[in-house]
């Protein structure tokens, strides 16, 4: 494997850790207002 390659797979592993923590992180960001919106309606 060549050193540029390897730096490519690298880069893509790390494009994937970044978009995966987005969507974790919107995730618990609807989750978050759900909750508050469905709280503040039953109150």
């Amino acid at each position: 494997m060549r050193k540029d390659e390897l730096l490519k797979a690298d880069l893509l592993s790390e494009v994937v850790l970044i978009v995966s923590g987005v969507a974790i992180l919107v995730t618990l960001g609807i989750v978050v207002v759900a909750a508050l919106t469905s709280a503040a309606g039953t109150m």
